[in-house]
């Protein structure tokens, strides 16, 4: 990530959640949009964390019922 940057500091610090084509693109560009989804997806982390699922899943994943957070994870299909 540090070639990356540059020396830019285009990411706010070392922990970051880019996707592959996201480090592609910010290689190639500027966008600022990237950098605040890898912040989102760092703030969620911890939450998303937290979540429990069945062993076995048929179709979409479900976190277990009640649970505060599930509706996070919804939110992100």
């Amino acid at each position: 990530m540090g070639k990356i940057n540059g020396g830019k500091r285009k990411l706010p610090d070392k922990k970051n959640f880019p996707q592959l084509e996201e480090i592609k693109e910010m290689m190639e560009t500027r966008r600022p949009g990237l950098v605040s989804k890898a912040i989102r997806r760092r703030r969620l982390q911890p939450k998303l964390d937290k979540l429990q699922f069945p062993e076995i899943i048929y179709g979409t994943p479900k976190p277990i019922e009640g649970d505060d957070d599930s509706h996070i994870f919804l939110s992100l299909l």
